[in-house]
């Protein structure tokens, strides 16, 4: 149990991929992405192809591991059906023989209250608020699923004690994680090879996590996800800036400064669009990614970043 994007998924596909011999990529995870329309029958459809997959693998490699992930998994209200192949070993009451190298992991999101503060916007919006809150009937317990965090389900009794609470990153280690993410853009050429670009944008993006974790509305639930998808915006903007994009200035000077020119300008344009997009006070977010352009990155003018998110 953790909360989401803290990285749970990318540790499980971690340590699948060890298991990997060299030259020799092989599907041993299998993933199916639990939400609130999952039924037992597509929960069955997944365990007999998982199960199908792992006896294949091990007769290629009888050591192989090959791990079924149901992630999210308290998100649907077929929450019992997987309790009950976890759990009971069995389908239906039926009792079922796994292969033996067939691991079954889920992943399940915190039970967790918005603060009152952020109760009392959501009210005044007025979306999903024309049932008053004590007549609603969809509830966890005595809460009403509206005030939770996470739209989740309570897990069955006899699944709490496999329960094990991955936690929360906290900052310092969040940006091991972010400059790690950096670099595998890096090494896999989506972004330039420039001195410091990694330890430059890896702090950038971890001062932006903290500035809207700080945020009292909706914009202050960022994970993992929202860094990856800063990463994938920046290197389509990037793109964009080589000759034949809608950024390519055909009379600059292809040179290192130019480089320079051209990486600010698609971090400016992804940190718009992924995190100043979502706020209603955008100004105090301009003067804190200001401070922290520093180089490789390059503000050709005290006003580019006015010039560019407004």
């Amino acid at each position: 149990m953790g909360e989401t994007g803290c990285g749970k998924t990318r540790l499980i596909k971690f340590m699948c991929s060890l298991q990997h011999m060299p030259g020799k990529p092989v599907r041993n995870m299998i993933i199916m992405k639990v939400h609130g329309g999952t039924t037992a029958k597509d929960i069955i459809m997944k365990v007999e192809i998982a199960e199908k997959i792992a006896t294949k693998n091990a007769k290629d490699n009888p050591n192989m591991f090959t791990v079924l992930f149901f992630d999210e998994a308290n998100t649907t209200e077929a929450i019992g059906v997987i309790k009950e192949i976890m759990c009971d070993k069995s389908l239906g009451g039926k009792p079922i023989e796994f292969n033996k190298t067939l691991k079954i992991i889920a992943a399940c999101n915190p039970y967790r209250k918005h603060k009152e503060e952020l109760i009392k916007k959501l009210e005044m919006a007025g979306l999903g608020y024309h049932v008053d809150a004590d007549k609603t009937t969809d509830r966890l317990g005595r809460v009403p699923m509206r005030r939770l965090v996470y739209r989740v389900q309570p897990l069955p009794q006899s699944m709490l004690p496999l329960v094990w609470d991955f936690g929360q990153l906290n900052a310092e280690v969040e940006k091991m994680y972010i400059k790690q993410m950096v670099n595998r853009y890096v090494n896999k050429g989506r972004l330039p090879e420039v001195k410091d670009l990694v330890n430059v944008t890896s702090n950038i993006l971890s001062e932006c996590q903290n500035f809207m974790r700080k945020q009292e509305d909706e914009s202050s639930f960022v994970s993992l996800r929202d860094v990856e998808r800063v990463l994938e915006v920046m290197t389509w903007f990037y793109r964009q800036t080589e000759k034949g994009g809608i950024l390519y200035d055909e009379n600059a000077d292809h040179d290192e400064d130019n480089e320079k020119v051209k990486i600010t300008r698609t971090m400016i344009l992804a940190l718009g669009v992924c995190y100043q997009a979502c706020l209603h006070k955008r100004q105090d977010f301009r003067d804190m990614i200001a401070g922290h352009f520093v180089k490789p990155y390059k503000l050709l003018d005290k006003d580019q970043l006015e010039t560019e998110l407004t």
